[in-house]
């Protein structure tokens, strides 16, 4: 919706995000908090090829151009998404 707002908006590409990188072992275990089971998890270490390890959101543009910031940490976000699933 903030896009709406440019004067001159065009057709333009964001990135949404955090701008912070989470591991696989992060995101379990905020999976695992939010549900309140334990469970073990194992973890191969075994990548296929030409698999993408690590990933980080360039908010950089978003926050210039929009001046947008993300508002809900990843913890909040998680909890959102595993509520309506």
């Amino acid at each position: 919706m903030l896009a709406i707002k440019l004067e001159n908006p065009g057709l333009q590409t964001f990135n949404l995000g955090t701008g912070k990188s989470y591991s696989v072992e992060e995101i379990v275990n905020l999976i695992i908090k939010y549900y309140g089971k334990r469970t073990v998890v194992k973890y191969t270490n075994e990548y296929r090829p030409g698999e993408v390890l690590d990933t980080i959101a360039d908010i950089r543009k978003i926050s210039t151009v929009l001046k947008w910031s993300p508002s809900i940490n990843i913890e909040k976000g998680l909890d959102a998404l595993l509520e309506k699933g």
